[in-house]
């Protein structure tokens, strides 16, 4: 069921000539476009809660679908908590990070990740804990990329002693399979250079 207004199929008087809601159509130039040329209530610098959420949101239905099922919940009672609750949680993980290294997080260059991964979910009870804020943490998007879903039976243990449903944990969790990337201070900054410098030489190269 559809609010007539609203529904494309019979084209309700809130839905424009190219088949969207007209106050979220770029070039219709709708009310819920920002100048960024975004939608504004997710735009990292509009509005960096609702883009944050967003993001969590796209993490939950990623968690449903590696886990072939329908996204029968809203994202708010698959996650366990409020945005604003959310925002404060990440933003704690981020402030934690950044007082102890060079490279900082903000919330235009983090990843959402999942501390625990999803390739890890192994029914609808791990499915549900994959989800919950408590297995959720930012990551600097090189290092997202890196850790990929390696994980450990010595991981394992750690998580489920100290990280499954801990709502009050501050830190940023690095599996033991990967290989150490935790360098403080500027050994942490030359890292993430020293790979991107390399990855221009090779692009150049060829």
């Amino acid at each position: 069921m559809r609010r007539l207004s609203t529904c494309t199929t019979h084209g309700g008087q809130s839905v424009c000539e190219h088949r969207r809601l007209r106050r979220l159509c770029l070039p219709c130039n709708g009310s819920g476009i920002c100048a960024h040329q975004r939608r504004r209530d997710i735009c990292i610098e509009c509005c960096p809660r609702g883009n944050l959420w967003a993001r969590l949101r796209s993490a939950t239905r990623r968690s449903f679908a590696v886990a072939s099922s329908a996204k029968n919940a809203r994202t708010q009672q698959m996650v366990g908590c409020s945005r604003r609750f959310a925002r404060t949680f990440i933003a704690v993980k981020m402030s934690t990070w950044n007082r102890t290294h060079a490279e900082k997080m903000t919330f235009a260059n983090i990843h959402i990740d999942h501390i625990k991964p999803l390739a890890r979910m192994t029914d609808a009870a791990s499915l549900a804990a994959l989800c919950h804020f408590s297995n959720l943490q930012p990551l600097l998007a090189d290092d997202n990329e890196r850790k990929s879903d390696q994980w450990s039976a010595a991981d394992e243990t750690h998580w489920e002693a100290h990280i499954r449903g801990n709502t009050t944990s501050r830190s940023i969790y690095w599996p033991l399979a990967c290989r150490p990337l935790h360098a403080a201070g500027v050994e942490w900054a030359a890292l993430h250079m020293l790979a991107r410098v390399a990855l221009a030489d090779r692009v150049t190269l060829s």
